[in-house]
């Protein structure tokens, strides 16, 4: 189960192509992103289903695993990425699937952890209703995520978050500033 677009998931996901998974694509709406991702892996010929936000909890269970990119990670192992990540990782966790992050270290804040990394919200039209600004990104604990993939391989994540962000914030920079 995932939800958004992110080329690092649709990556993990071809690579995952010949096992055969099952995809469910949340749409993540506001922006539709995860329409986007659904069509992309129908064209690459995985076998993807695109269901409602509200609706992608149904599809996890003990043998799922709820896959996200992140936009930004906090120092304190937070994952920010969109709007409904933390709902899903909050019913993966309750019905035992495993939550696994995929980002690249250059998405670190070092500085900021939960509640310090700004989050964008946007304006959009409800008929019947009018203008609502909505948040676009959440925060997902450390604690609901299962593990990280970076390109340095899968970390465990839940309970040592902090100290892997950086432990992998430093190796980027030794990589990037020799």
């Amino acid at each position: 189960v995932t939800l958004s677009y992110s080329s690092s998931v649709e990556a993990v996901l071809h690579a995952w192509k010949d096992q055969g998974p099952s995809i469910v694509v949340a749409e993540s709406r506001p922006g539709g992103e995860g329409v986007e991702l659904a069509r992309r892996l129908r064209a690459a010929g995985l076998r993807v289903r695109l269901v409602p936000d509200l609706a992608a909890h149904l599809h996890l269970g003990p043998e799922s695993i709820l896959l996200f990119g992140a936009d930004a990670v906090g120092r304190d192992g937070c994952i920010i990425n969109k709007v409904g990540t933390r709902l899903l990782a909050t019913a993966a966790r309750a019905l035992g699937a495993h939550t696994l992050a995929v980002f690249e270290p250059y998405k670190i804040h070092p500085q900021r952890r939960c509640g310090e990394i700004p989050i964008e919200r946007w304006t959009v039209r409800v008929e019947g209703w009018g203008s609502l600004s909505v948040p676009v990104f959440d925060e997902t604990p450390a604690e609901l995520v299962t593990a990280a993939l970076t390109p340095e391989g899968l970390t465990p994540w839940a309970g040592r978050g902090a100290q892997e962000v950086a432990r992998l914030h430093g190796a980027f920079l030794e990589s990037v500033l020799p």
